[in-house]
């Protein structure tokens, strides 16, 4: 955001990388109390602290990342920022607006104001507070940037006490987790290099052993983060719109919607388009991803349509399920497959019963059925409602919930990987 305003409006800015040594290992244990004690911890879960650091032996981590170390980590950083917020040092976004002077994340610092003078009283601040708390700059990591009217000028860098030096390093060669940055975000780099790391532990998943919800969990855990990181830092796509994260490219970009989604849904729903005809004893193709769905196909005992048009006696807007499973023992079910983003799995679910209410009632009436609605909603990563389960039991259907939550991730990695590669 402070970068692109400086492009933007051709303004000064000097910008520091600022990084620690060990951070969560040189902090004393001394300070993590009082700064919970500062900020109203109970006396219970300090007490409760106090007990059990001398024996954190074990690291409790998810994805990689230490979880109590780190929470507690955030509350020891508290008094570096308030430091740094009293300072009248830093950038405005627009004339009499507001200053931002630091972007923090966990152990490391970015400082932003408008020429060198200030970025040297800023580090000066950052230093004085880390080593009250014992914390060593990572001098290594450390970088300045120095920008005149929108363009990189070098600057001499600032010297610390202890004789060391944060050097103006060239805008290519600065690395902020992760992010090649400079004068701004090294967007295509960063695309090259997501992509080739997300494709290379995606490949590895899918060569593995692992059974399907295993290998959901392993995508989810080991691929996914890849990409997630970089949402609403890189720029991935163009849906003309504001918001193109990660979130937004798997499901919820129109410019996707009528093809990509489409092809996803489609795919789902053959899955268990052909998963009804292996249980009903309908002719199929052994294969599920070979087989291509006939618009009306029956048996003796059972009739199966796919996506097709059911005629009432009044207009309904909801009348094409995707697939329409008709007893020949007054009985009937119509199927509807989604696939929205995993934490509105149960939302979609009762939005579907809700819009297939109409043609319930009506197709009720008119054929003298018992009619079930059985939505199969799909989370883009593989997520399912608890209720899925009770509704394929209304079919008394064998389907593999793995087949179709590994139908529905691949379709996501497709298009990920698809939106990647443009």
């Amino acid at each position: 955001m402070v970068m692109k305003n400086n492009r933007r409006r051709k303004t000064s800015l000097s910008i520091a990388w600022n990084d620690n040594k060990k951070a969560f290992d040189l902090i004393p244990h001394t300070w993590l109390i009082e700064c919970l004690k500062f900020y109203g911890a109970e006396e219970n879960t300090l007490s409760f602290l106090k007990n059990t650091m001398c024996n954190w032996n074990t690291i409790l981590t998810s994805s990689g990342i230490r979880l109590i170390e780190v929470n507690i980590f955030v509350v020891a950083m508290i008094p570096m920022e308030k430091a740094l917020q009293k300072m009248d040092a830093g950038y405005q976004l627009e004339k009499r607006g507001n200053r931002i002077n630091h972007l923090m994340f966990m152990d490391n610092i970015k400082l932003y104001v408008k020429n060198i003078k200030e970025i040297d009283t800023l580090i000066q601040i950052v230093r004085i507070v880390s080593g009250d708390i014992r914390m060593e700059f990572g001098i290594e990591k450390c970088a300045l940037v120095n920008i005149q009217k929108g363009k990189v000028t070098r600057a001499e860098g600032i010297k610390l006490p202890d004789g060391s030096n944060i050097k103006h390093r060239d805008e290519t060669e600065y690395k902020y987790w992760g992010m090649m940055e400079g004068e701004n975000i090294k967007h295509q780099e960063m695309k090259d290099t997501i992509r080739k790391e997300y494709m290379q532990r995606f490949k590895a998943i899918l060569n593995s052993k692992l059974n399907a919800g295993n290998m959901i969990k392993a995508i989810n855990t080991m691929a996914v983060p890849v990409i997630r990181y970089s949402a609403g830092i890189v720029e991935w796509t163009n849906c003309n719109t504001k918001n193109e994260t990660i979130i937004h490219i798997a499901s919820e970009c129109p410019a996707l919607a009528q093809n990509e989604y489409k092809k996803r849904h489609d795919s789902v729903a053959k899955a268990f388009y052909w998963n009804l005809c292996k249980k009903h004893q309908v002719p199929c193709n052994n294969k599920w991803y070979e087989h291509q769905p006939e618009g009306v196909i029956e048996n003796d005992h059972i009739r199966i349509l796919w996506d097709y048009g059911i005629r009432t006696d009044r207009v309904i807007c909801a009348n094409r399920p995707d697939v329409t499973l008709i007893y020949k023992i007054k009985k009937v079910a119509f199927i509807d497959v989604v696939v929205p983003l995993d934490y509105r799995v149960e939302e979609k679910e009762m939005e579907k019963n809700y819009k297939n209410q109409d043609l319930k009632i009506e197709i009720s009436r008119i054929w003298d059925m018992s009619v079930e609605i059985v939505p199969i909603i799909i989370g883009t990563l593989g997520t399912i409602p608890r209720s899925l389960k009770r509704n394929l039991e209304k079919l008394e259907a064998e389907v593999a919930l793995g087949l179709l939550q590994k139908s529905v991730i691949l379709g996501t990695a497709h298009i990920i990987r698809k939106v990647m590669d443009s």
